[in-house]
């Protein structure tokens, strides 16, 4: 089974079965990435700016949890449960986490309503978890590649960093890397 001829490494498995939110202002930039993730196997769910990215994970009030957040940053407590205090009970760190349906998160960092970074924050705070259990791997997908930018993004909690324009290759390696998919068909970029 293949994809279409790419420029990626023959031997590069990409994890079957996997669902990515896809969180991006741009309706070109959307499309794009829809039909490379699509074209690599997986479901795509598009969301317009954080905001709408945090409550397609399940969380019901991001900007009172956005609000938690920074005040918990600010006093010092970081992204533990005083940023829950002030949130939805729904939405908190507590016990197992907020369980989400998908496995990755791909997110722009510049975006209206709320940025990647804040959105990112806001997860943290709420415990977000993917399919498999563990912390929703979240990758910043942007066109600003300092090594500034990429402190910004870790600092927010982004767990890796995808430079715009898109490669087929660099997001066949992201996917390999933090998609466990449902173990059972791999697509080889050709």
């Amino acid at each position: 089974m293949g994809g279409s001829p790419g420029r990626g490494s023959r031997d590069s498995p990409v994890p079957a079965g996997l669902r990515v939110l896809v969180a991006e202002d741009n309706r070109i930039n959307q499309r794009v990435a829809q039909r490379m993730l699509e074209a690599l196997g997986c479901t795509v769910v598009v969301a317009d700016d954080g905001v709408q990215a945090c409550e397609r994970v399940g969380i019901a009030k991001p900007d009172a949890l956005d609000r938690a957040a920074r005040v918990a940053s600010v006093g010092g407590a970081g992204a533990g449960g005083a940023a829950v205090d002030a949130g939805d009970e729904e939405s908190g760190p507590r016990g197992e986490g907020l369980a989400c349906d998908f496995d990755v998160l791909m997110c722009d960092v510049q975006m209206p309503e709320m940025d990647g970074l804040t959105a990112t924050r806001v997860m943290r705070a709420a415990g977000v978890r993917s399919r498999r259990g563990d912390p929703l791997p979240i990758v910043a997908v942007t066109a600003n590649v300092f090594d500034s930018d990429r402190a910004q993004c870790t600092s927010a909690g982004m767990d890796d960093f995808l430079a715009k324009p898109l490669s087929r290759s660099a997001l066949a390696a992201m996917l390999k890397r933090f998609g466990a998919g449902d173990g059972e068909t791999k697509v080889t970029l050709g």
